[in-house]
């Protein structure tokens, strides 16, 4: 059988984003979700960081979709961040209609304070892990499209719900430009740290763009604790999108 799950994860995402978590760290976004359930349709914005669980050989059509910078991640770092893959839900099942269920739960007249404050952190925390097993991709050039999360693998970092002061928002709340700001700066205390031996692999686009990344890993001065032997280091990891399409 061949290799389908990897000693590493990967987030792969944008230039500058790499750039900004090099720097400084993982930071949990607002992500767009949309689940088809047994008969309806859940969709709001959930704050994370996701990764995917797939050997570099099997990542092309991946980075179509996600971006072609990213970081490689070991996974004992995934395992003691408390990461976690996601639940995929298939359109019908049986899980998807206790899923659909947890807003009228959620809603019922309440017991105990502490007691429901525990049911509704415990269901919507669930809630937060979950995935559509196949739907519409919603962003870039590719929108519109219909693929299939379930191959993704995704594993994700999830803030604690009554830490954080709230769940996700919902679509309308999203478009709320004090609403969205004011949890982005929530998120923001947040952090999901590493250190610099945690990296497996530092992603690039371009073979062209190895001395780019180069320069910025050794310039990366606002963390005091990597020397110059940590950065050397580093820069061995840099891998491109270019390489892992024409070597894996």
């Amino acid at each position: 059988m061949g290799v389908i799950s990897s000693e590493s994860i990967f987030h792969f995402t944008s230039k500058n984003n790499l750039m900004t978590i090099l720097r400084d760290t993982f930071y949990p976004r607002l992500c767009h979700e949309r689940i088809e359930l047994k008969d309806g349709v859940i969709k709001a914005y959930f704050p994370m960081v996701s990764f995917c669980d797939i050997p570099l050989s099997q990542v092309k059509e991946h980075i179509r979709y996600y971006g072609e910078y990213g970081l490689g991640m070991s996974r004992s770092w995934a395992e003691r961040k408390g990461l976690n893959p996601v639940m995929y839900i298939r359109k019908g099942s049986r899980l998807s209609a206790h899923i659909q269920a947890l807003p009228k739960i959620l809603r019922a007249e309440p017991g105990p304070k502490r007691a429901a404050a525990d049911i509704q952190d415990t269901a919507v925390s669930i809630l937060q892990y979950a995935k559509a097993f196949e739907g519409t991709w919603l962003k870039g050039k590719s929108t519109g499209r219909r693929i299939k999360f379930y191959n993704e693998r995704e594993i994700r970092y999830v803030p604690l719900a009554r830490s954080a002061g709230f769940y996700f928002l919902t679509e309308k709340e999203h478009q709320d430009e004090d609403r969205r700001e004011k949890a982005k700066s929530v998120l923001e205390k947040f952090p999901l740290s590493f250190e610099p031996d945690d990296i497996k692999y530092i992603i690039i686009s371009k073979d062209s763009e190895r001395v780019e990344m180069a320069r910025a890993v050794w310039e990366t001065r606002s963390r005091p604790n990597y020397t110059d032997d940590i950065r050397m280091e580093l820069i061995t990891k840099i891998i491109s999108c270019e390489q892992i399409k024409e070597d894996f």
